[in-house]
């Protein structure tokens, strides 16, 4: 059995690389999922502790010690996917943060900590920018600056990127940029812009590829 065969019978397992590979791929920060999270730290945490006492019993046969083997690559995996989910989420965090606490539904999908960090984050972003580059500027530019009514600076995410996505589920009446609806039948995989499919990924309709 390879890997891809045990991971589709692993439910735990399956959700995991979703949530993980959807994070990575789409250009927003998505709803933060730590139940899931915490299901699988405790999967790692009773699996290490059954290879530690596997590892103790000087009666284990070779069967068992190739079993050992096993678990502990998978316990190494599930560690590496989980570290690589939460830096991609601190990653996005960092680069969005005045983003974020501009937008109180993006809020929503961070957790207490991930919203405490983007906050503390961007009190030190302009602390340093007022230190280093606004203090060491003349007093009428400093005006200007906080009278300006321009374009917003702050980094957004770029919801028109393309993705390819594969619809979990039918998917119907999906929109185009310029309004016409498509349907997506479950199963089938298309190159289509994050805007137009940014609803039905947070409801799990379809996930990234």
């Amino acid at each position: 059995m390879d890997w891809e065969e045990e991971d589709r019978q692993d439910p735990i397992i399956s959700d995991l690389i979703r949530i993980w590979t959807n994070e990575r791929l789409a250009p927003d920060i998505l709803d933060q999922k730590g139940e899931l999270i915490q299901k699988v730290l405790d999967r790692v945490r009773e699996q290490a502790d059954m290879v530690h006492q596997l590892r103790l019993d000087p009666d284990s046969s070779e069967d068992v010690h190739f079993q050992i083997i096993l678990v502990q690559t998978e316990v190494e995996r599930m560690r590496f996917i989980v570290r690589s989910y939460m830096r991609t989420r601190i990653h996005k965090i960092e680069k969005y943060a005045h983003y974020i606490l501009r937008e109180p539904e993006v809020q929503t999908r961070l957790s207490t900590i991930e919203l405490r960090h983007a906050e503390s984050y961007a009190a030190l972003i302009d602390s340093q920018y007022d230190v280093l580059v606004l203090n060491a500027m003349p007093a009428w530019i400093r005006r200007e600056g906080a009278n300006w009514q321009g374009p917003s600076t702050i980094s957004k995410p770029d919801k028109e990127t393309a993705l390819f996505v594969r619809a979990v589920q039918d998917c119907n009446h999906v929109l185009l940029q310029d309004g016409r609806p498509v349907d997506i039948p479950k199963g089938s995989t298309v190159l289509i812009r994050y805007s137009s499919i940014e609803n039905h990924l947070r409801r799990g309709e379809v996930e990234l590829v």
